[in-house]
């Protein structure tokens, strides 16, 4: 693949709109970018513009991948004004991996709203997705995003992540860890104990290539990636790595991220789930998440998942719930030479977690 920022100089990436310029980002934008994003996202996400360009650098700059996706606009000044990000990652589509765009920090200046500007960002990022090699899109809009990208950017329904919670304040009060004591009894059949690890050590390393055939459609996580996406590098975010380790110690069978809820919000988010497929594994990894919150004294956990139904059910024996309550992950194709319709537009092939998009 080539570098993006190689085509900063071909004069079809630099759009001129209402006097404004539309190009490719360049390194030196990030402050810019991160002055909008503080203005833009104030009551939404008050943080400092310092954390907001730090951000902007791992998401965009991250070694794992080394390529840059996002398109800015600026006025007469030269102040950004508007952002279209794109995350440029790989997915795996049958058997093939494919480049994918995944959108994030999408943004206009106020005094540029009610127009068609985000509408020309999006096109610029098509125009430069097919110059780059990037085949096609993948997010999981909220729902005036979600009403937007249906209408004008062509927007198609991928799959859902279910929404499931584990009430685990009440729970508490039911007596229910007294059930889940007795119920940690039961012993892995070969031995496989659930246990936090510090780092996605080398033990991580042939996890995706050995359980990547159960999926059609499914992120790629590699070692690298792993360590990019949840490692102390990230930003304004801590993890908990939970591994579900084989009876030696030195397999990993499965795996789990917990993301720690921010200051006021008792949520427990599960923003990641891979690996052994194996009805045991995903029993023993799914109770010992609970076990593991429980004696934190999480409130509540969450995951969103879209995945077959040996996952859920396992999740729901632990003790999560479902009241029907989902987020819709939607795409669009910009090479269709690349992309075989017939597997991404099933829903019952993709496997999705939070961790795809959850970058903030």
């Amino acid at each position: 693949m080539q570098n993006p920022l190689q085509f900063t100089l071909d004069p079809s990436l630099r759009w001129s709109y209402e006097g404004l310029l539309i190009r490719p980002c360049l390194p030196e934008d990030s402050r810019g970018i991160a002055k909008l994003a503080a203005k833009v996202f104030a009551e939404s996400r008050p943080v400092s513009v310092d954390l907001w360009e730090a951000e902007w650098n791992w998401k965009f700059n991250g070694e794992h991948l080394g390529l840059r996706g996002a398109s800015v606009a600026t006025d007469a000044n030269g102040e950004i004004v508007g952002h279209y990000g794109s995350l440029i990652r790989r997915f795996q589509i049958g058997r093939s991996i494919v480049w994918t765009g995944v959108p994030v920090d999408n943004m206009v200046a106020e005094p540029y709203r009610g127009g068609r500007l985000q509408m020309k960002l999006f096109k610029h990022q098509e125009t430069w997705a097919r110059m780059e090699g990037t085949s096609w899109g993948i997010g999981a809009p909220n729902p005036a995003a979600y009403v937007v990208g249906k209408r004008l950017l062509g927007y198609r329904n991928l799959t859902s992540m279910k929404i499931l919670r584990a009430n685990l304040a009440s729970a508490a009060r039911r007596g229910f860890w007294r059930m889940m004591r007795w119920r940690a009894g039961w012993r892995h059949p070969r031995g496989a104990r659930v246990r936090v690890v510090p780092e996605f050590d080398r033990r991580f390393e042939p996890l995706w290539e050995r359980y990547r055939g159960a999926y059609t459609g499914v992120e790629e996580r590699t070692l690298a990636w792993l360590r990019w996406r949840f490692g102390p590098g990230v930003p304004g975010r801590s993890y908990t790595i939970l591994a579900l380790e084989s009876a030696t110690g030195d397999e990993i069978l499965r795996y789990a991220v917990i993301r720690r809820p921010d200051p006021g919000d008792g949520t427990w988010m599960i923003v990641d789930l891979f690996g052994s497929t194996d009805a045991e594994d995903l029993r023993a990894l799914a109770e010992g998440i609970v076990q593991w919150a429980g004696r934190n004294r999480a409130e509540w956990l969450e995951v969103r998942l879209a995945a077959p139904p040996d996952h859920f059910q396992a999740l729901l024996r632990a003790g999560f719930y479902w009241e029907g309550n989902e987020q819709p992950v939607v795409f669009w194709v910009f090479d269709p030479k690349k992309v075989k319709r017939r597997l991404v537009e099933e829903p019952t092939h993709w496997y999705v977690t939070e961790a795809f998009h959850d970058t903030q």
